[in-house]
């Protein structure tokens, strides 16, 4: 019987013992529903990225059932993306659990760098458990995709007309003023002797033009010096360097002109 207790009594200090070394558990439960980011790891995109980027926003909540309204905001240059939603609010339907935010670079024809971007949450309840501590923010980098304009007329560029018959030639452009240049000839300087077989319109008719280029687009405006040369309208390539035209309207010749297109390149 003795033996019996000492057993006993041993098995009740045991488990006191043990029962007082373990760690209380405790499960944390927010007040309210709360919003977090799916990740805080900062994003990178090209400028033409049509589809944009979507940063996922998670809602914490034991119900999900009555959904619920977050607010956020994006600082960066407003002229380099757009953003969905657009009021800067993010809704979770009853019973969703995630919502997104989707920022769509804007591509343009001009070289401006890279653009810098955050996406916050805002407000109260943000954060895993709504602490504000983490997941509330994340950076976007949008790549600017286009190449810088650095027309030399310095420099030797060709001149090639889209005809066979004519000749790629090396000319000087002269800059007649901001974002203006004059051509010596477009489709060469013996390219009417070339086009009719007659050696006497060597140097005659070498159709020189006007350039103007609108840097806000690239486009460009081709106006010839003579009452033939029309010229038209096309589009300038920083990357390439090249100034194109589909069509080179020109009523030199009977029926219309021959109306070839015209690449000027720079070297």
């Amino acid at each position: 019987m003795k033996n019996n207790l000492k057993f006993i009594l041993a098995a009740f200090i045991l488990t006191a013992f043990f029962t007082s070394c373990e760690e209380e558990l405790i499960i944390y439960t927010p007040e309210s529903s709360y919003a977090q980011l799916g990740s805080s790891n900062p994003i990178t995109m090209s400028e033409n990225l049509s589809s944009g980027t979507q940063i996922k926003v998670l809602l914490g909540t034991a119900d999900p059932s009555n959904g619920g309204t977050f607010n956020f905001n994006v600082t960066g240059d407003t002229s380099r993306f757009s953003v969905t939603p657009s009021n800067g609010v993010i809704e979770f339907q009853g019973g969703a659990i995630e919502s997104m935010i989707t920022i769509t670079p804007i591509d343009n024809s001009v070289s401006d760098g890279n653009a810098n971007l955050t996406v916050s949450l805002t407000g109260d309840n943000i954060g895993p458990g709504g602490t504000g501590l983490s997941l509330t923010s994340v950076d976007i980098t949008i790549v600017d995709d286009d190449c810088p304009t650095l027309i030399d007329e310095t420099e030797t560029w060709i001149s090639q007309y889209q005809d066979s018959r004519a000749a790629a030639t090396e000319v000087q452009l002269t800059k007649l003023g901001e974002n203006q240049w004059y051509c010596p000839t477009t489709w060469g300087y013996n390219g009417v002797a070339n086009f009719t077989g007659v050696a006497g319109y060597a140097g005659l008719y070498p159709f020189d033009v006007v350039i103007t280029l609108n840097p806000a687009d690239n486009t460009i405006t081709v106006e010839g010096t003579s009452s033939w040369a029309v010229g038209g309208t096309g589009s300038y390539d920083p990357c390439t360097n090249t100034f194109s035209l589909a069509v080179l309207d020109d009523e030199l010749f009977s029926g219309g002109g021959i109306d070839n297109g015209w690449t000027l390149t720079g070297q």
